[in-house]
């Protein structure tokens, strides 16, 4: 077998594992991430080519037991379709967590100055406006599809969140009790919280520490309620609500034992206290 045959055959199975395995339909032609050997990704639209990308850094961070973030990105003087992204990498092996910053290269059939991986979008809803980035924190987002999927009670939405050790949940969904189009205010958030963080308590075995929170950040027409708990196996975990026009927007977060899986998950919870400035008022 020629090298040329080699790589296609190398470049067809990469793609076809990335699709059983993740469920991503990643445009890639062989490649390594390297400097020397980047990976090859032939998609003509610079969105989705940004969209593939991350795709591919989250591959290969699960394969390699690693939480990650995208840190920067630009092209190359020298090689103008090509993209240096800089990853924030935290590796765990044995008992020992190794954090580290690791350089990726991507190369694309069009000027790589076009191609943004921080500004993808993760997933959107266009029927209440909500647009969620691809990355969150340490997270990203894990559903295969664009689209916001329907929660399981069907009355709502739920986007999935995760990195090795840690889940999250984006949930969207109208107030049982308020009238349609009425927007929501901090009594009904407050009311709202009480009976999620019940249900939480309940439920999971999780035990709350100290009193809720009320978290007001910068810009925001309404807060968010906040509590920080430890789960059962003595992990750790966030329960935060807030709402945006006649929806609420309630995200829970759980990351197992560990300081630095807790460390990553409390700066993830940081970036979700800013999801109502997406949603329309």
């Amino acid at each position: 077998m020629s090298q040329t045959e080699t790589a296609i055959r190398e470049s067809i199975n990469l793609a076809d594992r990335i699709r059983k395995d993740f469920g991503f339909e990643v445009s890639v032609i062989g490649g390594s991430g390297s400097r020397t050997n980047p990976w090859y990704i032939i998609e003509p639209d610079s969105e989705r080519a940004a969209l593939h990308t991350l795709q591919l850094l989250t591959v290969f961070s699960s394969l390699q037991n690693a939480l990650w973030r995208v840190d920067k990105a630009h092209p190359l003087d020298e090689a103008p379709d090509q993209l240096r992204v800089v990853v924030e990498r935290i590796r765990f092996q044995d008992e020992s967590a190794i954090a580290e910053r690791v350089p990726y290269f991507v190369q694309f059939d069009m000027p790589a100055a076009q191609v943004n991986p921080l500004a993808v979008l993760g997933c959107v809803q266009p029927e209440v406006g909500l647009a969620l980035p691809y990355q969150l924190g340490w997270l990203h987002y894990q559903g295969a599809t664009e689209s916001m999927p329907l929660d399981v009670s069907g009355t709502g939405y739920a986007a999935p969140y995760g990195a090795p050790g840690i889940d999250a949940t984006v949930f969207l969904y109208r107030s049982s009790s308020a009238l349609a189009d009425t927007k929501l205010d901090v009594d009904d958030i407050a009311n709202e919280f009480a009976a999620a963080d019940k249900v939480l308590q309940i439920h999971s075995g999780s035990v709350g520490l100290g009193e809720e929170q009320t978290v007001h950040p910068e810009l925001a027409r309404l807060p968010w309620k906040v509590r920080h708990y430890t789960t059962a196996e003595g992990g750790t975990a966030f329960l935060m609500l807030t709402a945006a026009g006649d929806h609420f927007i309630k995200v829970r977060l759980t990351a197992r034992p560990g300081a630095r899986t807790a460390e990553c998950a409390r700066a993830s919870y940081e970036e979700f206290l800013h999801l109502a400035d997406v949603v329309p008022r």
